[in-house]
């Protein structure tokens, strides 16, 4: 984790990142009007579900779940705009570690607040009041009917303005500059639409500016947390991980020779079990491959490449996790969440896809 400054007053300004080639922002939108309204709720899920876990409010009505978001990619960022009835968002620990998703979100509603629990940190915001959390952890938020923006910012981007290493999840922001970073955020869906490539790098520099000067406020009190100090190195772990899920010497042993870590460190960072994570991993790795449409090689053969060699063992260990079978993976089936069925039309390939796939460009792209 990159430290660029001293203080939040001698921030150095981000480099641009390089400029797509297309003119425009990428967009997409996604809802369920049109949706058979008994489908509304699993369509809604399916997209979801590798992300989070969808949960309507007890006296909402699963068919008037009507979902309308309009999402923007700004090359190492996003912004998404939703329209949304009352319910709650679940991502567990276990989302985390199967999706892998690790950046930034700021999340901010415009007609009431927000209830959130960042992994035991619980906060409930005013409206327009901003929280930020971090997609590596978990985290429950409660949004109440009506209008919600939320701001995905890859980890470095933002870390290159912050002092020191800090445990940002669940942070509420304030401030001057947070006044001013919640009504940037809800004036920018009314711009993205006609702005340049261009512009729209000058739109992310600026969010992430004055998201750096919202948490200032914030700073003495955060100090230099754990949290994000073992997120680090944890990253660089899971990093390392997935570049090696075809080798069949990947183990404790061989991660903590590349980083010159103790087992007792790698074990404390992976309470779930490193050989756990790694399977994980690896059957995540194969479902991706299954699902892709130019997918080539035989299951038998990409299941050995990722250290299965039990044609059964592989077959039970791949349905715990996902809830189908390897052959359905590759006939396109979805999930639309614990004990729903997919919805007729909805995304195809692996559970949730949709929208896990968009967020993982700000990854990449940072």
């Amino acid at each position: 984790m990159s430290i660029a400054i001293e203080s939040p007053q001698r921030a150095t300004p981000l480099a641009p990142l390089p400029l797509q080639l297309e003119p425009g922002v990428p967009t997409a939108f996604y809802g369920t009007t049109d949706v058979a309204p008994a489908q509304r709720l699993a369509h809604w899920r399916t997209q979801m579900a590798t992300v989070c876990d969808v949960r309507p409010d007890p006296g909402v009505d699963p068919s008037q779940c009507v979902i309308e978001a309009d999402k923007w990619l700004l090359n190492g960022a996003m912004v998404v705009s939703t329209r949304h009835p009352s319910h709650s968002l679940v991502r567990t620990a276990g989302h985390a570690r199967g999706d892998g998703l690790d950046c930034y979100l700021v999340n901010v509603s415009q007609v009431a607040g927000l209830q959130v629990d960042a992994d035991g940190r619980a906060t409930d915001t005013a409206a327009e009041q901003m929280v930020l959390l971090d997609t590596a952890r978990a985290q429950t938020v409660h949004y109440r009917a009506g209008h919600t923006i939320a701001f995905y910012a890859s980890r470095d981007s933002l870390d290159a303005l912050l002092p020191r290493p800090l445990d940002l999840h669940g942070v509420v922001l304030r401030g001057a500059a947070s006044v001013l970073l919640s009504s940037h955020l809800f004036a920018l869906p009314g711009y993205l639409p006609s702005m340049t490539a261009q512009e729209a790098e000058g739109a992310r520099l600026s969010t992430l500016h004055l998201l750096a000067a919202s948490l200032a406020p914030s700073f003495d009190s955060l100090g230099l947390a754990r949290p994000a100090i073992d997120g680090a190195l944890r990253r660089q772990i899971r990093q390392f991980i997935d570049a090696n899920l075809c080798d069949s010497e990947l183990g404790v042993e061989r991660i903590a020779g590349h980083f010159r870590i103790s087992r007792s460190t790698i074990y404390r960072l992976f309470d779930q079990g490193v050989a756990n994570f790694i399977k994980e991993r690896r059957l995540t790795r194969i479902h991706a491959l299954l699902a892709a449409p130019e997918r080539k090689r035989q299951l038998g053969l990409i299941a050995e490449d990722h250290g299965f060699t039990n044609a059964s063992q592989f077959s039970r260990a791949f349905r715990a996790q996902f809830g189908y079978s390897p052959r359905e993976a590759m006939n396109g089936a979805a999930v639309a969440g614990a004990g729903t069925a997919a919805a007729p039309g909805a995304q195809r390939g692996p559970a949730g896809s949709a929208f896990a796939h968009w967020v993982r460009k700000v990854e990449v792209a940072a």
